[in-house]
């Protein structure tokens, strides 16, 4: 009897031992993670702002990631694909002073669109061995249409082994009759 009462203490001492053990360990090492896994690291990306130059139409150069045009898309066109066509938009630009002017129809809802060309430096991913768009990213400033660092959707147009083609976009805007829109200011970022 004394036998099994001894059994029981010294089984519940070692569980007991198993247990501080454990809180000790994770309380020394302050990451649930280094007891029980490898390590992980929870950082925010940190993104770092670059120009991109203008770059010529259907040749833009060797290497170079740039802009290849900037549009006024006709609403609910769709992104994907080739540069738009005359159909798809009312107005083409330089991008950093896009002056929308009078081409545009007024109360009639459209898309800031931007054509950009990244390369592997910028929006490839080695790892995993593929082209990831979340490395790149796009904002659009415009007073005149109250934008202010609007994060721009985007769609990938195609890509090879050298480059990615993007469009990023802002939907759903609209000038009222007799306005102009100028200085559609386009921002870009890539993780590194």
């Amino acid at each position: 009897m004394k036998r099994k009462a001894i059994k029981k203490i010294i089984g519940a001492s070692f569980i007991s031992g198993i247990f501080v053990a454990l809180a000790a360990s994770i309380l020394l090492t302050s990451n649930v993670g280094q007891v029980f896994g490898p390590d992980y690291k929870s950082e925010e990306m940190n993104y770092k702002p670059v120009v991109l130059p203008l770059l010529a139409d259907n040749d833009p150069g060797a290497g170079a990631s740039g802009v290849i045009n900037a549009y006024v898309a006709v609403k609910d066109t769709t992104y994907t694909g080739d540069n738009l066509t005359a159909g798809e938009y009312y107005a083409t630009g330089d991008t950093n002073d896009t002056s929308l002017g009078t081409n545009i129809p007024y109360d009639t809802d459209h898309d800031l669109v931007i054509a950009v060309r990244w390369n592997v430096t910028h929006a490839y991913n080695a790892t995993a061995g593929d082209w990831d768009l979340s490395l790149v990213r796009a904002y659009v400033n415009c007073t005149d249409l109250t934008l202010s660092g609007e994060p721009a959707g985007e769609a990938e147009i195609g890509h090879d082994n050298t480059y990615i083609w993007v469009h990023y976009y802002i939907e759903d805007q609209t000038i009222g009759r007799g306005e102009t829109v100028e200085n559609v200011l386009w921002n870009f970022e890539f993780y590194g």
